[in-house]
């Protein structure tokens, strides 16, 4: 049945409305005199879809032939393309454009689809349309196909720019306050924006006017150099293409002079000339009558007072910077912020531009509005040339010693430097020798004079400053004397030069560093010849001599450093550190200093030495409590057994620990190896054969470390098993090293059986067998020492044939007694001295018989203190200094 016309167009408007796409087919079918009729009823329902996202409608309406574009358009109402744009439907865009749609139909006082697609970044539709542009139409005067041509411009399609230049757009257009988004910006502004050398060329080919400003004020060339700064600082691009987009301008610029200066913006294009390093251009301005000293305004922010000279040195631009002083360039012209064109090369360490002004009269004690001179900036420089800073010391005046706000002086850095002719010139100007960086400051906190000649290694400097009478237990802020620094050094050193040679070490880089550790272990030599504290804390109460063993944080950065790459040479490495440290704990250790001070976390340096070095010998070998317990309960041998430590394993065995200790937690040493994945074989047989020893002995041990010490047996046999059946051999594993080192343990505990049973019959005495000794406590082991016989049987080789198992402990048990024998006697001086009476040897006997080896100590030290005093008070300073000889450094 047809349907009546009114109905027609009735149920068309519901359809569309509705989203019923085969039903508005269907009537276009049988009625298609509706596609055409005069009204525009199709075009009129395509926007009604558009317009309720329709689209499913729209695809149909389009399928039957619906006309995208009114003729002649009445601008009353927005587009077909208008909507599609704002449904941000790139496909439907596409298929409109497809159909002819207008790109420049709008709404009366609105802005074009293409517009409206840019002006919500809508960017992949902007290009679209752009790709489909109909040049042919195009209109010079027509502002919509001028807005058109510089979104083009600003998307940095080249292609299409140059169709519309074709077309007759003039090269000069610009972006209008309606089209505010690059306000006042011409095409060659857009150019350099997108840093596009391409259209650069071609726009100054076309005629481009490169002097013509944005609505910022900003030329194309100004614009660029701003752009370069963003680029340094940010380094999210190259800097060449900009580079050549600002050389480019410049080239124009001097083939029509006219400088643009403007106070508006200020940067002017000679001073944007200045920052490339070509006389010739710089030299046609100056040519021109340009202001060799002209600078930007003081109120620009950042930039205020800026001369050409700054830009020159700023810009390592040596040429230039040559031909500003010869043409009269101020060579100390200050900025806003009291910057010198010094300034600017020396932080950025220009060496031949910082040579070129200091020639030509900079002076390097002018300050900033910081309080910084050039040389602060610098040593101060993550880009520090120490020939650049010894340049600048050579320079700085000496009468004076500027200061920074936190107390770094020229005094300061020349001690950092090592620099003897600077550091006598200002002791003789009498310096203040031992003035100190400020606690707050950033960099040093508290450094004096002579903790920056021990933090860079300036042995010399350090017997300077010592014979003009620098204090030498000054603290830092964290309460490090000189000592402290010097202690740590060679880890601090190592960890510099691993960070330096990253993929493989030179073995010219090594010979620096092993130079480096003889100057330390001399300079620890020169402090403690000139009477340092070796006892004096931190303020983590850590003394000299635990930071001779380094710090957790310093061997873990070395640990991890050696434990990849550095493996092959970590022997080349150790081996010189760990003997350096040796010599300055020693050297310590002679001085007096306390074996057994507790650092904050109540560890003693055995227990700081155990975790990384093998250099805990020396304290051994200075009776160090050896059992000593840490803020967690942990012994020496505990730590030791955590860091894998063969060495300080051995040793501390060796001098007599106790292995069954269990800490706070408690975990005992095999707990330890149990737990921890790093699975290590030498470790465990060492603490095994040793374990053994012990139980033979009848030393009896706690339940909980029988039971850690069975489950760490069978992990190590399951791993042993387990790695033997990995290596595909054809053996049976009964045969295997690790199976016989299983029985390994159980064969020594049945000699170290047969061993005692023999020490029984061996007499050193009438009342004393060397079974006897063994079980003897340090006291009565003080009188056996005498002992004739024992000496020769010790000294003798029957020592070694007859009882290897237990040769240690026999001569363990001898020094006890040689240890505590020699602390009687001062002892029994200090208690007669003390309590004013002379106590029979029975009485002192019997009551140092209840006083252990670290009380008789204590009663020595405590005259030894009471002397000291009296002798302080009574003895004049004596003048007369020793010499740097007397301690055979060598010459430098």
């Amino acid at each position: 049945m047809k349907m009546s016309l009114m109905a027609s167009y009735e149920t068309l408007f519901q359809a569309t409305v509705q989203g019923q796409a085969d039903l508005v087919q269907s009537i276009l079918e049988a009625n298609k005199y509706l596609l055409r009729d005069e009204k525009w009823t199709d075009y009129n329902l395509l926007i009604l879809a558009l317009q309720r996202d329709q689209k499913s409608v729209a695809t149909a309406l389009l399928r039957m032939g619906c006309r995208v574009n009114q003729i002649p358009y009445d601008n009353l109402h927005h587009s077909p393309l208008y909507y599609a744009v704002a449904l941000n439907d790139i496909l439907f865009v596409n298929i409109l454009l497809e159909n002819g749609a207008f790109i420049n139909t709008k709404k009366n006082g609105e802005e074009t689809a293409l517009a409206i697609a840019m002006k919500h970044k809508q960017y992949e539709i902007v290009d679209l349309i752009l790709s489909k542009y109909h040049f042919n139409n195009i209109d010079p005067s027509s502002s919509d196909d001028i807005n058109h041509f510089l979104i083009a411009c600003e998307r940095n399609q080249v292609d299409i720019v140059k169709s519309f230049i074709s077309g007759g757009i003039s090269v000069n257009s610009y972006a209008t306050s309606v089209q505010a988004r690059c306000l006042g910006y011409t095409p060659l502004h857009y150019a350099v924006k997108n840093l596009n050398t391409v259209l650069v060329d071609f726009f100054l080919s076309k005629g481009a006017d490169f002097l013509v400003k944005d609505g910022n004020g900003w030329t194309p060339l100004q614009l660029a150099s701003q752009i370069r700064e963003n680029v340094l600082q940010t380094k999210v691009h190259s800097i060449g293409p900009i580079d050549a987009i600002i050389d480019k301008l410049l080239f124009c610029q001097c083939e029509a002079i006219r400088s643009v200066q403007d106070e508006s913006i200020a940067l002017s294009h000679f001073h944007i000339a200045c920052t490339r390093d070509n006389p010739h251009i710089v030299n046609t301005f100056l040519q021109n009558g340009v202001e060799v000293n002209g600078c930007i305004p003081f109120n620009q922010s950042g930039l205020g007072s800026f001369t050409a000279l700054h830009y020159a040195a700023h810009n390592n631009c040596y040429q230039v910077t040559e031909l500003l002083l010869n043409n009269g360039a101020n060579v100390n012209a200050i900025t806003r912020e009291n910057w010198t064109p010094l300034m600017f090369a020396v932080t950025f360490g220009f060496t031949d531009t910082v040579e070129l002004l200091l020639a030509r009269g900079a002076d390097v004690s002018i300050r900033s509005s910081q309080g910084l001179t050039a040389i602060h900036y610098a040593f101060n420089s993550k880009r520090r040339i120490d020939a650049l800073i010894d340049l600048l010391l050579s320079y700085a005046p000496k009468l004076i010693n500027p200061t920074t706000p936190w107390g770094l002086s020229h005094f300061h850095i020349a001690c950092a430097r090592g620099n003897l002719s600077v550091i006598e010139a200002f002791i003789e100007n009498k310096v203040d020798i031992n003035a100190k960086v400020d606690f707050k400051s950033s960099k040093y906190p508290g450094y004096s004079p002579l903790h920056f000649a021990i933090e860079f290694t300036r042995l010399h400097v350090v017997d300077v400053l010592i014979k003009n009478r620098a204090t030498l237990n000054l603290k830092d802020m964290r309460g490090m004397t000189p000592l402290h620094l010097a202690c740590l050094q060679n880890y601090r050193t190592l960890i510099v030069m691993l960070n330096e040679q990253i993929m493989r070490i030179s073995e010219e880089a090594i010979r620096i560093w092993r130079h480096s550790c003889d100057d330390v272990v001399r300079i620890v030599e020169l402090l403690l010849f000139y009477n340092a504290d070796v006892n004096i804390k931190d303020d983590v109460k850590a003394t000299p001599l635990y930071y001779a063993f380094g710090t957790e944080k310093l061997k873990d950065s070395i640990i991890m450093m050696t434990a990849g790459g550095y493996a092959a040479i970590e022997k080349s490495i150790m081996i010189p550190l760990n003997t350096s440290q040796e010599k300055i704990a020693e050297m310590i250790i002679k001085e007096g200093a306390d074996v057994n001070s507790l650092q904050m976390k109540a560890r003693t340096p055995l227990h700081n030495a155990c975790i990384f070095t093998s250099a805990c010998k020396c304290l051994l070998k200075a009776d160090c409590q050896i059992n000593a317990l840490d803020s967690d309960g942990n012994s020496p041998l505990f730590l030791a057994c955590r860091a894998q430590n063969l060495f300080a394993i051995r040793e501390l065995l060796r001098f007599g620990a106790d292995m069954s200790i269990v800490n706070s937690s408690n975990q005992s040493i095999f707990c330890i190896l149990h737990r921890d994945d790093r699975y290590n074989h030498p470790v465990f047989r060492v603490l095994r054969i040793h374990y053994k020893k012990m139980l033979a002995l009848g030393v009896n041990f706690q339940t909980c470390f029988e039971e850690s010490y069975l489950n760490c047996c069978k992990r190590y046999d399951r791993r042993c098993q387990q790695d033997f059946l990995d290596s595909d051999s054809d053996s049976d594993y009964e045969d295997s090293e690790d199976s016989f080192f299983d029985n390994e343990a159980e064969a020594i505990f049945r000699k170290c059986k047969f061993e005692l049973q023999i020490m029984k019959t061996v007499r050193i005495s009438n009342f004393s067998t060397l079974y006897d000794i063994m079980y003897k406590n340090a006291v009565d082991m003080a009188k056996i020492s005498k002992n004739e016989d024992f000496i020769k049987f010790l000294l003798s080789n029957e020592l070694d044939m007859r009882f290897p198992q237990y040769r240690d402990f026999l001569l363990l048990q001898f020094r006890r007694g040689t240890v505590r024998d020699s602390l009687i006697a001062p002892a029994s001086q200090s208690l007669t001295f003390l309590s004013r009476v002379a106590f029979p040897e029975a009485c002192v006997d019997q009551i140092f018989r209840n006083l252990d080896n670290s009380s008789l100590r204590n009663l020595i030290k405590s005259v030894h203190t009471v002397e000291a005093k009296k002798r302080k008070s009574r003895i004049l300073v004596d003048d007369s200094e020793p010499t740097f000889k007397h301690l055979r450094i060598r010459d430098q």
